[in-house]
Order: structure tokens, then C-alpha cells, then sequence
């Protein structure tokens, strides 16, 4: 369960890096919101493809 948990970061991390390369403040931010709560990176996921979708918009 933690190593899925630390994978699942680690993804998010990436694709978020890739989405809001523009935005270091959310790289900083991220690994406090995940473990914080799994429903964090459902959040994380979510917020990673609408700033991709906006990006490429």
C-alpha cells in the first residue's frame, strides 16, 4: 500500500511538472497535499489533466 502510494506521487509529481512547468509554487505544495489523504491524489490527478487540457487549449 505504500509503495502504490509513493508510485502514485511520484506519477502525479511528473505529470504535474509536465502540465505547470510555469508554476513552481505547486511542485512544493504537492507532496504535503498527498500525504495528507489518498483522496488527495484522485485531486492531484484531476487538477494535473484540466491544467494540461487549459495548456493545450
Amino acid at each position: 500500500m505504500l509503495l502504490w502510494l509513493v508510485t502514485a506521487t511520484l506519477a502525479v509529481i511528473h505529470a504535474v511538472y509536465r502540465a505547470a512547468s510555469c508554476r513552481p509554487v505547486l511542485q512544493v505544495a504537492i507532496p504535503v497535499q498527498a500525504s495528507a489523504s489518498p483522496f488527495a491524489l484522485a485531486e492531484l490527478r484531476q487538477s494535473a489533466r484540466r491544467a494540461r487540457w487549459v495548456r493545450h487549449a
